[in-house]
């Protein structure tokens, strides 16, 4: 995955975050959103946000893009046969 840097919201030192611009859209017919997740420790990951994740958890279709490490774009679709089982599985509201 590519790693972009991001402007922290508090600056310290010289440092910036290091982020993965990533597009998703699910089909509850909302908008495709635009986020900078962070990336995991083997910088061949990335972890969700919790809101993120669980707009995600909830859809039957979920469609996620981002760029890999060269830059050439990668898109991924995922298909869950019954979302409701999915978000009770992982007790979506259950953790703050």
């Amino acid at each position: 995955m590519k790693i972009i840097y991001v402007e922290p919201e508090e600056i310290r030192g010289t440092s910036y975050d290091q982020k993965v611009a990533v597009l998703y859209r699910t089909d509850d017919g909302s908008d495709e959103e635009r986020e900078n997740w962070s990336p995991g420790t083997d910088k061949t990951s990335t972890s969700i946000p919790k809101d993120s994740l669980k707009k995600i958890l909830r859809a039957r279709t979920v469609s996620v893009s981002l760029d890999d490490e060269h830059g050439s774009p990668l898109a991924m679709q995922f298909d869950m046969p019954d979302p409701a089982q999915v978000e009770q599985a992982c007790n979506v509201d259950e953790h703050k």
